[in-house]
């Protein structure tokens, strides 16, 4: 099965990908800093981020109005997404400067 996904990708080689898949992996707890990336997100946003992740585990194709409901979280959330990109690049571009 993870041969098909990498090779739907349509690049690099999905059988030499598909034997570094580590399964065993596939169900580990959301650690710290994964719990920290929702910090702001209203729930009703992250119920969407998990149909989607079951939607894929599935197989299952994305309808038309889940792809809706897909787009108006993007919308929603991609003032907070750029802010917070904002800051990490604020911050690499200050880490970099105060080494030299």
């Amino acid at each position: 099965m993870a041969a098909e996904v990498l090779a739907w990708i349509g690049r690099g080689d999905p059988a030499a990908a598909a034997r570094v898949v580590r399964p065993e992996r596939k169900r580990e707890p959301i650690g710290e800093a994964d719990s920290a990336l929702a910090d702001g997100v209203d729930p009703r946003h992250l119920e969407v981020f998990d149909e989607l992740h079951a939607c894929i585990d599935a197989g299952q194709p994305l309808t038309a109005s889940f792809i809706d409901r897909l787009n108006a979280v993007d919308r929603a959330l991609r003032p907070m997404v750029v802010e917070r990109q904002a800051a990490v690049e604020a911050k690499t571009v200050a880490d970099i400067f105060d080494r030299r």
